[in-house]
């Protein structure tokens, strides 16, 4: 059975977006069994990444035991060197 040349086009692109979204959720998936809470083992957690004084922070909010912690690229932050950071000028 022959298929018009317009469905052929349609299931290429199917294909196309189905190896596609595989792969995204493939990397979502990596990223969420990376992301544990430390305390809880949850993976309900909050990021929020942003630049204090010139280097990316992302802090870190578990939803499920309300633990905090700050991180960047070097590695992990106390409250207080944040904060020194965030008033530094």
């Amino acid at each position: 059975m022959d298929l018009p040349m317009q469905s052929v086009a349609v299931l290429r692109v199917l294909a196309r977006v189905t190896r596609e979204w595989s792969a995204l959720n493939t990397r979502r998936d990596r990223e969420q069994v990376r992301m544990k809470c430390p305390n809880c083992q949850t993976r309900e957690l909050v990021v929020i990444e942003m630049i204090v004084s010139g280097e990316p922070v992302a802090l870190h909010s578990c939803s499920s035991c309300d633990l905090r912690w700050w991180e960047t690229r070097d590695g992990l932050l106390s409250l207080a060197r944040v904060l020194d950071l965030a008033t530094t000028r």
